[in-house]
Parts: C-alpha cells; structure tokens; sequence
C-alpha cells in the first residue's frame, strides 16, 4: 500500500489534480494540542497558518478539549477557484483527508440551506455524518458595498449552539460532560468548517441516524442569532467496527483498548485509562498519547479528540479523530507515549534536531489490531 497519507503535494499540484479528476475538516490534553499545533507549523513551515480556534467545556470532573485544524489553501487561490464550474466544495480545499475524501467521491450531502439577513446571505452547501463525527460548511456572501465584505467569518462567528429534532444537543451528553463543537477555517475568508460528535463511547447517547439539525449561528453584526434547519443523514458507507476491549497493565498505567472504528472520512480510536488509586490525572505528568499506524509503518495524522475523567476515579476515556486510511490495512498498531517536555518552559514540548517531538513509547502498553477485509 503506497503511503498516500503523506504525499508531498504541493497545493497548486493538489488544486490541478482535483480538477482534473471532477467529474464536471479531557481534555485529551495540552500535549495533544500542542502536538497538533507544531505538526501543522513544521509541516506549513512559514506559510501563515489560519487561526486556531479550541472551545472547551468544564463540567463537575469531566473536562474537554476540542482541536482543530488549518486552511488547506491560500484564502486567494481558494476564492479564485470557487468561481470554476464545478468547484464549489469548501470540503475540497481543507487540510483534513477525509473532507477532501467525502468530495472528491461525493460522499457528502447537500442541503444546500440559505439564510438572508439584510444584505448577507449564510449557506450550508454541504455536510458529512459518518457514524463518528458531523461536518459541515458555512458560507457567507455579501453584496459588495457592504462594509462587513472585507471581515473574515472565522472571526466575527463567535459561537454556536445546536438542537437535533427540537432537543438541546447536550441532552445526548453523558450525566458529566457537554458535546463538543468547534470550528475552523474553510476554502476561503468566508467560509468555516462547524464539526461535533457525540459521546456514544463515553456513556452518552449515540446521534439519530437522520434528523433535522437546528443551527443557531452567533456572528457578528447581527444581534439575533442566525436560525437554520438542516437535514442531517448518516452515510451508508461501509465501516469497521471492533471493540477489543482489550486491556494491558505497564508501571502506573492499566489501559484498554475498547474501539476502533474505520469509515471513509475518519478513524476514530476509543481508549480508556486509569491510574492507581489515590494518583490524580495529570496532562503533563501521566497523560497518554497514542500514536496509530498501519501495517507498512504509514502513520495516520490527527483530525480532533475529545475525552473525559470519569467521576470518583482517576481514569480518563477518550476518543482519537484521526485521518481515515487511503486503503484498509491488514491491521493497525497503536503506540501509547508521553511527551517529553521543556525543563524550563511549562507545558513546551522537546524536539530533536530533526524537528521531531521527543517521546517516551511504551511497548508494553502497544495494540495491534486484525482487521478483516
């Protein structure tokens, strides 16, 4: 199996590709965000990156980190190429695999649901549900004398909040916790990606199939929130779907694998942890890492994650958002680790003269799954 998960393509050569082949986006951590973000650095090198955005919601002993991601293309090249016949997917142009998978193989619904307000126009063209996480683009058009038309949406959408058929999006929440929901930015100034999950492995209540998603849009200058209903339906892709619930003890650490699941927009890994009685969690002293690979050593990057401690306990459960596999391997590994951090800089992850983050494996503590083809 040819790695194509880290290609080198430059993005005027990706941008070619994609239209010659038309056919007409716990905390799992500060570790884990900070992994992200210097991946997405070393990997842009000094290109600007968009800004990254974490919404986080604290709630009794459960904590939750959202991480996002970065703009695939230049806000210029990605505004000229949404004027090419054809080429209207603000899912093509993010740099998150398994959007661009969902358009190039049209695998994304769209709805296609507009909004005006005065001279300013919000649509949804397009939105993916794969079992794991909802996806969906926002576009805002204005008229071009008005005097938001120079302001970028990632910055004037402040928040949002979210009903599933008339019911708040967190009554599908387990007892401690919130759903998470975040965005980042799209094809173009105009343009984000909204993207949440629900908790169906942390003790919350799986989505429906298919409903009607009420958005409720929080953006500048508007004082009402911006209302639109979208209809939301699960893909009917193939999947795989474990549950090992496979559990290995090393040092402090007695952890299980519980999930695994493989869909063509995402890998989603659940795992859970715990520590000895009496030890409290700790993102840079105890947390765990988890490093996924397939059988040939091609490693999947992370797309978000989101986790909890569960109450009266030390333990952490957790769910790992990763790129899907261009190919289903024979099996995957999964390499727990922790971070090396700076002696000096709280929280400031080491690297090697490589460029590379220092870490320390436990393999020990290492899974590999079969996967039946």
């Amino acid at each position: 199996m040819k790695n194509h998960l880290h290609k080198k393509e430059e993005p005027m050569d990706q941008v070619i590709r994609m239209i010659r082949e038309k056919e007409a986006p716990i905390d799992l951590t500060d570790r884990v965000m900070e992994e992200i973000y210097q991946t997405k650095m070393k990997r842009r090198g000094r290109k600007k990156m968009w800004k990254k955005i974490a919404v986080s919601t604290i709630a009794a002993a459960s904590v939750v980190l959202v991480i996002v991601g970065s703009g695939f293309v230049s806000p210029t090249m990605a505004d000229s190429l949404q004027q090419i016949p054809g080429m209207k997917s603000i899912f093509a142009f993010v740099d998150d695999l398994g959007l661009r998978t969902a358009s190039e193989k049209k695998l994304a619904d769209t709805p296609n649901v507009s909004v005006a307000r005065g001279d300013t126009t919000f649509t949804v063209p397009e939105i993916i549900y794969d079992g794991t996480r909802i996806s969906l683009s926002l576009v805002r058009t204005m008229q071009d004398n008005s005097d938001e038309a120079e302001e970028k949406l990632n910055e004037d959408l402040s928040g949002y909040t979210l009903q599933i058929n008339g019911r708040d999006i967190n009554e599908y929440a387990p007892k401690y916790g919130g759903i998470s929901k975040f965005f980042h930015p799209g094809a173009s100034e105009n343009s984000v990606i909204l993207e949440f999950s629900d908790l169906r492995n942390q003790e919350g209540t799986p989505f429906p199939d298919s409903f009607i998603l009420t958005l409720n849009l929080e953006v500048k200058p508007f004082d009402d929130p911006i209302v639109m209903h979208i209809p939301v339906e699960k893909t009917k892709q193939d999947i795989v779907d474990i549950s090992p619930n496979e559990t290995k003890t090393h040092g402090i650490y007695t952890v299980t694998l519980e999930r695994v699941e493989l869909t063509p927009i995402t890998t989603n890994i659940t795992t859970h942890f715990v520590l000895p009685e009496g030890m409290r969690y700790d993102p840079l002293t105890n947390d765990l890492g988890y490093d996924v690979y397939d059988d040939e050593g091609n490693e999947l990057r992370i797309v978000s994650g989101n986790g909890r401690g569960q109450a009266n306990s030390s333990g952490m459960i957790s769910d790992l958002r990763l790129e899907p596999f261009t190919t289903i391997p024979s099996k995957i590994i999964i390499k727990p680790y922790q971070n090396i951090y700076s002696d000096t800089e709280k929280g400031k992850v080491k690297f090697d003269e490589e460029g590379n983050e220092m870490k320390t494996y436990f393999p020990e503590l290492e899974f590999e799954v079969d996967i039946e083809k």
